[in-house]
């Protein structure tokens, strides 16, 4: 959004800035390496880095002023600031009142990024849409998103993420949704939040607490924590339930996709994605109902619905040497990791199913059970051979094994190269085709492991 030296003094204050009031920085930025011609430099003090010690660095790149908490020797233009960080919230939430268009918000503790590009994709064929690049969605990354945020845009979508109490709300304060969704409480981040799911359920509800009465909150009514999150918005429910103001029926699910039927009111509509997994149809459920509530018709969301593709390693599909090898590598949580154990038992009953699986971090004490009781669920559900890599995922291994301490030997190992290779020996190389899932905690770089099994080397 334009941003002038007249709305810095709104937010901030006369400065006595040397540029004049209807001077407008051609972009705002954190990161020096980005400055160019004509930017605002916000000195942010990180855990790494302090932003004030590269002031000089952003000024030759060209930056007009600065945002910082202490004046430094320096001929540029600085607004001094209590707390640079906290004056992005505030110029971010000064900024916002200046759209009028829908603005709508997604949280949750898995599936927000997938439902935000869907989202995104979809409001696309009807109007110009702004919305959260890559995983902006903490307390820096959401003013950067208003900041970059066009003012003749349609329709805004921002990812919010959290990993403790008071964040949601603090970014929902901020930006004032009219629209808004948790797309699920897991036992992400529950280290954080006192080690059970009421503390993430309380986090997340931090969201529908701060709507206003003319906001709408759509609630996933399938998950009972979401459904008695507290809220002033007018609620509209969507889930699996005959009961939702929206509900998934029919649902087919397949190795080509899936395919299902929306009912609303009196209304019946057939969906069909390129996607496979039912957490996917709940994401185009969702999906299908905001776009409905905005107005938007159903030909050009079932047009988006059906041309959606993942292309980065949140359950794109990868196809070679006969196998299909799901790449969910960019994060996990429990209840995340079961969602795609069953997607994958679903969507390719004809393949041998296996699950490559790297740690689930920030899960506190409970790490070694979870990760146990992931093995077991495997089992159960009908999964075909179990490999881990990193040291807490040794319990998923044991408990998919029956805690037999020897296959940790064939189906373990700490590195990724090392583990490809046992896949490749024991399973790729012997002629059945394979459904692979791939998936593990960002901290886990399980993409390394897909890497290893597509590298031409790899049987070397």
């Amino acid at each position: 959004m334009k941003i002038c030296v007249s709305d810095l003094y709104k937010c901030f204050g006369e400065q006595g800035l040397s540029l004049p009031d209807d001077f407008c920085f051609a972009k705002v930025v954190h990161d020096s390496r980005a400055v160019t011609k004509d930017s605002l430099f916000l000195a942010v003090k990180g855990p790494r880095f302090d932003g004030h010690d590269f002031i000089k660095q952003a000024r030759a790149s060209g930056a007009k002023a600065i945002l910082c908490e202490k004046r430094i020797d320096d001929q540029a233009d600085q607004i001094v600031v209590p707390d640079v960080v906290q004056a992005m919230g505030q110029m971010a939430s000064y900024l916002r009142e200046r759209i009028s268009k829908p603005v709508i918000a997604i949280t949750g503790s898995s599936g927000k990024t997938t439902t935000k590009e869907l989202l995104a994709h979809a409001l696309s064929q009807v109007g110009k849409v702004n919305f959260t690049k890559g995983n902006l969605n903490n307390h820096l990354g959401v003013p950067l998103t208003v900041f970059d945020f066009d003012e003749d845009a349609d329709f805004y979508i921002i990812e919010m993420g959290m990993s403790h109490f008071g964040e949601i709300e603090y970014l929902a304060k901020m930006v004032s949704p009219s629209h808004a969704l948790v797309t699920n409480v897991g036992h992400a981040h529950i280290e954080n939040l006192g080690g059970r799911l009421e503390g993430v359920a309380k986090a997340k509800g931090e969201l529908f607490a701060c709507l206003g009465e003319d906001a709408i909150a759509f609630s996933f009514d399938d998950d009972p924590f979401i459904r008695t999150m507290l809220t002033a918005a007018k609620r509209i429910s969507y889930g699996f339930s005959g009961s939702c103001d929206f509900n998934a029926c029919e649902v087919k699910v397949s190795e080509q996709g899936n395919e299902f039927c929306v009912c609303y009111g009196e209304e019946k509509v057939l969906i069909q994605q390129k996607l496979v997994g039912r957490h996917h149809v709940q994401n185009a459920l969702v999906v299908y109902a905001i776009c409905n509530t905005l107005g938007v018709d159903d030909e050009n969301i079932l047009s988006a619905l059906k041309s959606f593709e993942i292309h980065f390693n949140r359950g794109r599909r990868l196809d070679f040497d006969g196998h299909v090898l799901v790449d969910d590598s960019y994060n996990a949580n429990p209840d995340s990791m079961r969602a795609a154990v069953s997607a994958l038992v679903e969507s390719f009953p004809q393949r041998k199913k296996i699950l490559v699986m790297g740690d689930m971090l920030e899960l506190g004490d409970q790490a070694v059970t979870l990760h146990h009781e992931i093995g077991v669920f495997a089992k159960e559900l009908g999964i075909d051979a179990l490999y881990a890599k990193g040291e807490i995922s040794k319990n998923a291994v044991l408990g998919f094994w029956k805690d037999d301490k020897e296959f940790l030997k064939t189906h373990w190992d700490s590195d990724a190269k090392g583990l490809a290779q046992k896949i490749i020996r024991q399973e790729w190389q012997q002629g059945t085709p394979l459904g692979l899932l791939v998936k593990g905690s960002r901290g886990s770089a399980m993409e390394k492991v897909i890497e290893a099994l597509q590298a031409p080397e790899r049987c070397g």
